[in-house]
């Protein structure tokens, strides 16, 4: 059985603080992507899903701005490699 939402939110909270800290460099003592560990982007995007209930357009309107309001032809396409790209970044390992 896996994890209960609550312990798997506090586990990726704990590692999006640890990937904060190692960006302003206070933190260098481990090697985040070499045990695994989601970049930045993909743990806030996971949370924003799954503890703050947002919904896919909120996300991308939120962390992928640079999709919102084309207006060229392949817009729609655009939105939906957006898309896919927060669904990629929401679904990794415990």
């Amino acid at each position: 059985m896996g994890w209960p939402k609550e312990d798997r939110i506090r586990w990726v909270e704990w590692r999006l603080k640890e990937r904060i800290a190692k960006e302003s460099g206070r933190y260098a003592d481990r090697d985040l992507s070499a045990e695994g560990v989601p970049d930045r982007i993909s743990l806030e995007v996971w949370l924003a899903k799954e503890r703050d209930g947002l919904s896919w357009q909120q996300i991308v309107i939120k962390y992928f701005p640079q999709y919102v309001g084309r207006r060229q032809k392949s817009a729609g396409h655009e939105q939906s490699k957006a898309r896919s790209r927060a669904c990629e970044s929401s679904s990794f390992a415990y």
